[in-house]
């Protein structure tokens, strides 16, 4: 063989085993390639495609896997309610009623007493008392309660005839004396004064208002 001819065959022979290397080359799988260390990081962190470390916002330590207890809605406040003695008229009656001043040696006709005036829970309720063996003009005594509590009388001293009490509101009684006018007798006794007594709050303490029946003035005192 020529020399030439050797030389053109060795140049071609050596083209077509780079050409088999390069088709070998671009056909390699990708798991025979060297991963880069952003990759394998990023792989290893699934929930973080960037591979970035960084914190960008608050950390959330609630485990979601668990129960959470529901929130508790605010109780509204509720009003105070009204402090009441725990007490019957009949045992009210039995606790204070000998705390009263007799009249004259007269002892006041507990017994006959009517307690279903009295309220264990209002600013203010009454029982009336009367001797006994009263007649029309005998002596009369109106004890006063506060939530059940005795706290004294309407008057200082006892006034005569039978009154008529009825209630205002919660914290007020109204009181109607009778008296006789002149030249009427004691079972004829038409003469009226009425008085107004009222539990005070803000002051502890009940307030008169009105009249008093003739020659008792400023009773309460």
């Amino acid at each position: 063989m020529r020399p030439a001819a050797t030389a053109i065959a060795g140049v071609s022979a050596l083209l077509l085993s780079l050409s088999l290397t390069a088709c070998q080359g671009s056909n390699a799988p990708v798991s025979s390639q060297a991963a880069s260390p952003a990759a394998t990081d990023a792989l290893a962190r699934p929930g973080d495609p960037t591979g970035s470390t960084e914190q960008t916002g608050p950390t959330d330590l609630t485990d979601p896997t668990q129960p959470q207890e529901p929130a508790r809605p605010t109780e509204a406040a509720q009003p105070d309610a009204p402090e009441c003695s725990g007490l019957t008229g009949e045992e009210a009656l039995a606790a204070w009623g000998p705390d009263v001043p007799i009249y004259n040696d007269w002892p006041w006709w507990l017994e006959g007493a009517d307690t279903s005036t009295y309220d264990e829970c209002a600013d203010l309720s009454w029982i009336t008392l009367e001797i006994e063996g009263a007649t029309a003009s005998s002596p009369v005594q109106i004890m006063l309660f506060h939530r059940g509590e005795y706290i004294g009388t309407t008057a200082s001293e006892p006034i005569g005839f039978y009154p008529d009490v009825v209630r205002v509101d919660d914290a007020t009684i109204e009181v109607t004396y009778t008296w006789p006018k002149e030249g009427e007798a004691n079972a004829e006794a038409s003469g009226s004064s009425v008085s107004v007594f009222t539990w005070s709050e803000t002051e502890q303490r009940v307030i008169h208002s009105g009249e008093w029946p003739p020659g008792h003035g400023d009773a309460r005192g």
